[in-house]
């Protein structure tokens, strides 16, 4: 007759207490989210004094572009006034304000996909859309960036 079971390391015999385990996982969710947050506020701080010459930059972790000193942001962009990158700022602006809508869908969905699990797939179907169109926006942006600072016709 056994009257108890040894366990030499005690474990199989105190069960981790429930009440912490969704603590522990809501707390690193926090800490993830603080963290992602952070990356969001991206911003320069060095302002390129170089006369005539177009420089990438970043306001409130949206692209902008420097000329002169002066910060234009990319809705702005089109008023370059120079005709060779006049056609990669317009299509860097319209890529970028299609990645804005489609991030914003995606943000509603997987918000939504907490009550509706289906959502979750059209969340994760704009994520991948306005990853798309980041991309296709940070292309043109920094073409148009180039052939305005090659183009001698920019440079006035």
């Amino acid at each position: 007759m056994i009257l108890h079971r040894h366990d030499p390391f005690g474990a199989s015999l105190r069960p981790r207490p429930r009440a912490a385990v969704p603590v522990l996982r809501l707390a690193a969710r926090g800490g993830l989210l603080a963290l992602a947050l952070a990356g969001c506020a991206m911003e320069t701080s060095y302002v390129p004094r170089t006369p005539h010459v177009l420089a990438l930059a970043m306001k409130r972790g949206e692209p902008a572009v420097y000329k002169d000193g002066l910060l234009t942001q990319l809705d702005d962009v089109g008023d370059v006034h120079c005709t060779p990158a006049a056609s990669d700022a317009t299509a860097a602006t319209t890529h970028h304000n299609s990645y804005r809508r489609a991030a914003s869908i995606a943000g509603i969905c997987n918000a939504l996909g907490v009550f509706a699990p289906p959502l979750w797939g059209v969340g994760i179907f704009f994520q991948v859309r306005a990853a798309d169109q980041l991309q296709k926006s940070n292309f043109h942006l920094v073409d148009m960036i180039n052939r305005f600072n090659d183009e001698s016709e920019c440079q006035r």
